[in-house]
Formats: structure tokens, sequence, C-alpha cells
């Protein structure tokens, strides 16, 4: 996991560390202050408290068997989110993680499959239901690997810079015309 110990991420990381035998690893600041003192020293949690720059984040998610990646929510007191939005999209770190070719266990979020499709990216409901596809995903290297593949590929056709600039463009050049057109008309 990589990323600031919101309550909610907390809260995933106990969860796991008291239903499984597996290590984690947490990267970013603050981890060590927010999780429960008995896992502080716990020989399967390894806490990195900085924050890594890109090229060390990829490093470490390609390091990873399972990467989590839960979102921020939106009732958190430190967002400022004065209308109480809630977050439907997914986060940047999905298409990163993805690039990578990493295997990654999202939160579910109403839009991940209008960029993705079941067999190219695994999402979880819950706690529960994380718990039970990271014992799934944990001893399957396999179905890992053809699922982080499946997930790249979409990312590296789809969703680079060059893409999106491009489907930028190609709105605002669709909407000039139809605005130009619709002038020369009259």
């Amino acid at each position: 996991m990589v990323g600031y110990p919101y309550p909610t991420r907390v809260s995933l990381i106990h969860f796991l560390l008291e239903n499984t035998s597996c290590q984690i690893r947490l990267i970013g600041r603050g981890w060590q202050y927010k999780l429960q003192r008995r896992w502080r020293t716990d020989s399967r949690v390894t806490v990195k408290n900085v924050w890594i720059e890109p090229k060390g984040v990829a490093r470490y998610y390609n390091g990873a068997s399972i990467v989590l990646n839960p979102h921020r929510s939106h009732d958190f007191l430190h967002n400022q989110n004065k209308l109480g939005v809630i977050g439907e999209s997914i986060n940047n770190r999905t298409f990163d993680i993805a690039a990578c070719e990493a295997f990654q266990l999202i939160e579910e979020k109403p839009d991940l499959y209008t960029f993705f499709t079941k067999e190219e990216m695994t999402a979880y409901q819950d706690d529960k239901d994380c718990l039970q596809k990271a014992i799934m995903y944990i001893n399957d290297a396999e179905q890992r690997q053809i699922v982080s593949r499946k997930a790249r590929e979409v990312v590296m056709k789809q969703h680079t810079l060059q893409q999106r600039i491009q489907n930028m463009l190609d709105i605002i050049y669709k909407n000039d015309l139809g605005t130009n057109s619709s002038l020369s008309e009259k």
C-alpha cells in the first residue's frame, strides 16, 4: 500500500492483519502513528515513513504480489468537501499501478468499469471481499499476471497522456466545428 493512511485505509490494513498471515508493506508518511500499537512492531508489517518519487513507487508496485488501492473516503475530515460529494471515480493510482503491470485490488467505484472490464481489473466491495480476493490471488500468481497484463494493455492503448490530450483536442475540434457550422448556416 502506497499512500496516506486515511482512516478507511488503516481500518482495511488492520482487518487484513487480523485475518491473514500476509506480509504488508506500507509506504507513506504517518503509517507508523496510525497503526494500532500491536501492529507497529509485528514482523509482518514494514513501514517506510517517507514520500517516494514516482520511479521508486513503480519499483514498490512491481515488487508486490498485490497492490492495495483503496480510495479516500468522501467524508474524511481534512477533505474540505463541504458539499459532501461522494467520489464515484477511480483515482489516478489505478492507471499508475496498471501501467506498471502490477496486480491491484481496487475498491470498487461506480465508474471503474467504464475504463476497465472485470477481466482487466479486480475490485472489492468491502473489507471482507478484499480479504477473500487477497487470499485467492496471493495463491494464484498466474491469474494475477493475466489480469495485470490486460490492465496494462488497456492503459497503454487508451489512457496515456498523449491519448488523453488527443481525446481533448478531438472534443474541442468537434465542438468548435459544430459551433462554427451552425453559425455559418444562419
